[in-house]
């Protein structure tokens, strides 16, 4: 089999530090999904303080296949993104703040390492090994089996990046 490439990212918006180009911004957001759409390819979204123009920009771009990478938005913006059919990660701010949980159907796990460490490893280096916390904090707070969201969430992966 050959090695060729299933996702682009991160790409998208980021509004949060000042100065930005806005500009530039979305004319690069709307390069990368361009070429996902020419190769078939998902992209992982990056999206901070941005999701109006983020919204308007994928308007576009109908059928692109798309991950919510750190979300950590309001669960309007959460909702709109499962409309797109995008998945969502939840990574390690889901331990430690109030962000809207995805529907189990929808999500993926993710580190975002070196950064977001989840509890109880806060203050710590993240690691992929960490992301076994993530799965359990979402196990507690949902009352789903932990061996249900490894399973569940993994069959996700599969499915969305068609490995």
């Amino acid at each position: 089999s050959q090695n060729l490439p299933v996702a682009i990212g991160e790409v998208g918006l980021d509004y949060h530090y000042q100065p930005y180009n806005r500009g530039a911004q979305i004319k690069l957001l709307e390069q990368m999904l361009q070429l996902a759409k020419d190769h078939d390819l998902l992209l992982s979204f990056h999206v901070r303080e941005a999701f109006d123009d983020f919204f308007a920009v994928i308007e576009n771009f109908p059928d692109i296949r798309g991950v919510g990478h750190s979300f950590s938005d309001s669960p309007e913006n959460l909702e709109k993104a499962i409309k797109k059919d995008f998945y969502i990660g939840v990574n390690g701010l889901a331990t430690f703040t109030s962000i809207p949980i995805p529907p189990l159907e929808r999500t993926l796990l993710e580190t975002d390492a070196p950064f977001l460490t989840p509890k109880p490893n806060r203050g710590k280096i993240n690691e992929p090994g960490y992301v076994k916390h993530i799965a359990q904090y979402l196990s507690n707070k949902t009352g789903v089996s932990l061996a249900e969201i490894a399973e569940k969430t993994t069959q996700n992966a599969r499915r969305i990046f068609r490995i």
